[in-house]
């Protein structure tokens, strides 16, 4: 005990005497501080969003558990569990139990209004393989995943609060739900989320019929995401080996829907909620643990300066008895309270970054909402801190001439600099070529509203809808254009399906590259959107109405499929029947989001009943989209107030066009911001660190500049000297810093559209950029050496 005592009091002494040392340095210990805070502070704020959006633990126990089990059809670009793979893959050794959910958007009629919500349909046993209960009354069971059973939901924590004021009766309570009268059986514990990392409002069970959850039925086949937990001593290549067994007798029964490309994904489910984002994931850690080597070698660069003043000191130290021991002890004190000063002030940095988040946050993940400076977070920069500290602390005692070390620093300082430099420009490029996206159609005075008429008056006759909003909104004044759809671009498609022609042979139902959209829109869809017509005409009212056996085409489907031969007359299909006479050509409009090149697609008329074809199905609701002559905003007032008049349990999403372009750019916009800051903050440091470099070597050259002088050497010359130091410096940190720029262009890669991972001129202006703020660095130490007496010199010397 007393030996522990005795370590720790003179422990104390240390720090105490460390703290005296930097006190009475103030030209050291400041700058050093303010490096750190700034260096650990920007890199926890980043870390906080990395953490929250692609390192933080499923809310489940035992996570690391859980597996999402899916096929991947290539055909559709699609990762799903076929609704009857999930019927039939059940009680495998491996797996056990298998859950499955579909997510989407509901109505659901409170005590004081009807709310749009998010919801869930689950698996009767998706709560139990999650191993999740209700934090009030009970879970969704097996038993309510039942067609014939009585309809029952979960709501989640924040809509009991917000909806029925936190009230503890709410177990029992009846509701409506598209609809659909529902029981409340529980209610979630707070933060629960799906396993794809959405927040959620409302769960109701899937209740599928036999029919749609056997091949062959003839029930056809829903899109739902699969959810399993390994079983004890199970691995995840045994369930992959069990899975694929299973996968190859879906594929006998169901050859027109798993072509020999489809393939088993069974992973981790963590995994698979980030899988999408990895490579952002890798950037900007890449980013955190760059900005955090830069600040500890411009501490260390300092602190190996101030050893070369201290040369006396630690003379008198060794004389009086002190070991090697016990001075790196001492520069360790010294190094502790600089970290600890400096993670103390990257955490105040820290905190005001987060806070600014809410306003600068993109919607890249849904998960990102969980930014904070929690446990993990702030264990993770103190450890990042205690690292640094070690680092550049114990630089001054290492074995090498102390200039060889500072140069060695900046040199690391400029290569990181440089890489961070050329991410940012890459992702600035990438951020501009989006920006210059033409999206095909006029997103400036279009208002877009998807309406939901489920539990509506209009829910078994859309086209009322349709019709009573004309009558209601064509009267208005400031009305150009009206037009509606079954989904809108750039993101929204229908139906995804196989292309085909009248005069060739069917292509097979999962044939790559013959896939193309199918959207249903009525005669004035054209005109509001603002889509030119290049051949032909569009849809009349009359075709409307009637069999709706014609089509019209985009440009991109025309030159893939009658590249030199006419397009109109022509009969096409959706690889169904019956075929569509194209009448018309019309410019592409972006309908696979923003990155991805125009897909070939068919539009079809509006009418009454739905466009016959198979493929992947999806409900949107009614779109409707709106050309507008002034302000956006009163058309949509205008057409909530109609809505709300024609039936108050209608709900629809409205917003302007121009806002839903700009929210695909959100993502390209906050990774080239981040990276521009990042960038700036190390060119910052690293020309800091070239200043201290060269201002160390005027000292330790004193006495050769006087001699040059005296001998009649010109100002010119003795500044060439301090220049060429800081070239030399520069260009070695270029060449280890393009070194690493190509070998991470791969991961960086991913992220950009129609940018080079390794493009030349980005990499040639980095270069040029470092040099240039190298010389502007040497500039002042290169002026003073430049002036310096040489009698006066050699006189001190």
């Amino acid at each position: 005990m007393g030996g522990a005592w005795e370590v720790l009091r003179n422990l104390g002494n240390e720090l105490r005497y460390g703290l005296r040392m930097l006190y009475r340095a103030p030209s050291v210990s400041v700058p050093a501080i303010l490096v750190l805070a700034l260096g650990i502070g920007a890199a926890t704020a980043l870390y906080a969003v990395v953490y929250a959006m692609f390192l933080r633990p499923l809310p489940y126990p035992e996570s690391e558990r859980l597996v999402s089990v899916a096929v991947y059809f290539p055909v559709y670009k699609l990762d799903a569990l076929a609704s009857p793979d999930y019927g039939t893959w059940q009680g495998t050794r491996s797996l056990g139990g298998l859950g499955a959910y579909s997510t989407g958007t509901g109505a659901m009629t409170g005590p004081a209004e009807t709310v749009e919500v998010e919801s869930a349909s689950i698996s009767g046993n998706l709560l139990e393989v999650l191993r999740v209960r209700a934090a009030l009354g009970r879970a969704i069971q097996p038993a309510d995943d039942s067609p014939k059973a009585p309809r029952v939901a979960m709501i989640s924590d924040a809509l009991w609060r917000q909806q029925f004021a936190g009230d503890g009766q709410v177990v029992g309570r009846a509701t409506r739900i598209d609809g659909q009268a529902y029981t409340i059986v529980g209610v979630l514990a707070p933060g629960f989320r799906m396993p794809g990392g959405g927040p959620i409002d409302l769960l109701t069970p899937l209740s599928l019929a036999e029919s749609w959850l056997r091949h062959g039925s003839g029930g056809g086949m829903k899109i739902l995401h699969g959810v399993a937990r390994l079983q004890p001593g199970a691995t995840l290549a045994g369930a992959r080996a069990e899975l694929s067994t299973l996968l190859a007798a879906s594929r006998a029964q169901a050859p027109g829907i798993y072509g020999a490309d489809a393939s088993l994904r069974v992973e981790p489910l963590h995994e698979h909620a980030v899988r999408e984002q990895r490579s952002l994931a890798l950037v900007l850690l890449a980013a955190v643990a760059s900005i955090l080597l830069i600040a500890g070698a411009n501490v260390a660069g300092l602190l190996v300066a101030r050893a070369a003043g201290r040369a006396r000191e630690m003379a008198v130290r060794v004389a009086l008895g002190a070991s090697a021991l016990q001075l790196a002890g001492q520069l360790l004190a010294e190094g502790l309270v600089l970290g600890a000063a400096g993670v103390m002030g990257g955490l105040a940095v820290a905190r005001g970054l987060v806070a600014l988040l809410p306003r600068l946050r993109p919607a890249m993940a849904a998960n990102a909402e969980g930014v904070a400076l929690n446990g993990q977070v702030l264990a993770a920069a103190a450890a990042a801190g205690l690292l640094c500290t070690l680092a550049f602390s114990l630089a001054p005692a290492l074995p090498l001439p102390r200039l060889r070390v500072r140069r060695a620093l900046v040199t690391c300082e400029l290569a990181l600099s440089l890489m961070l430099v050329v991410q940012a420009g890459l992702l600035l490029q990438n951020l501009v070529k989006l920006n210059a996206v033409a999206p095909g159609f006029r997103t400036e005075h279009l208002v877009t509203a998807s309406i939901a008429v489920k539990g509506t008056r209009f829910a078994e006759n859309p086209g009322g809808l349709r019709r009573e909003l004309r009558e209601g909104v064509g009267r208005a004044p400031w009305l150009l254009g009206m037009g509606f759809a079954d989904a809108l671009p750039p993101l929204g498609a229908a139906r995804i399906t196989g292309f085909s022609r009248s005069d060739r042979p069917l292509p097979g139902a999962t044939q790559v590259g013959d896939q193309v959209v199918v959207r249903r829109v009525d005669a004035g869809f054209f005109e509001a959107m603002g889509i030119a017509v290049l051949q032909g005409r569009v849809f009349t009212a009359e075709e409307e109405s009637g069999s709706g056996l014609v089509a019209v085409v985009n440009r991109t489907l025309a030159d893939r499929y009658f590249a030199g031969e006419g397009t109109l007359g022509k009969e096409v299909d959706g690889n169904a029947i019956p075929w569509k006479r194209v009448v018309g050509v019309v410019a592409d409009t972006r309908n696979d989001g923003l990155r991805n090149p125009t897909r070939p697609e068919i539009y079809l008329p509006l009418t009454a009943g739905r466009a016959a074809g198979g493929g992947v199905t999806r409900g949107y609701g009614v779109n409707v989209v709106m050309r507008t002559a002034g302000d956006p905003a009163v058309a949509e007032r205008w057409l909530r107030g109609q809505l709300r008049a024609m039936d108050g349990a209608l709900l629809a999403r409205v917003r302007g066009m121009d806002e839903e372009w700009r929210e695909l750019k959100e993502g390209p916009r906050f990774q080239a911001s981040v990276s521009g800051g990042f960038a700036g903050l190390a060119l910052l440091l690293a020309c800091t660190g070239i200043y201290g470099v060269l201002s160390h070597v005027v000292v330790l050259r004193r006495r050769e500049i006087g001699i040059r002088m005296a001998l009649g050497a010109s100002p010119a010359a003795v500044q060439w000297l301090v220049v060429r130091e800081a070239l030399g410096l520069a260009v070695a940190g270029v060449v280890v810093g393009v070194a690493g720029a190509v070998a991470g262009a791969r991961v960086l890669g991913s992220l950009l559209y129609q940018v080079e991972a390794r493009d030349p001129a980005t990499l040639v202006g980095a270069a040029v950029l470092l040099v240039v703020l190298a010389i502007a660095a040497s500039a002042v130490p290169a002026r003073r050496a430049s002036r310096e007496d040489p009698a006066r010199t050699l006189r001190a010397e």
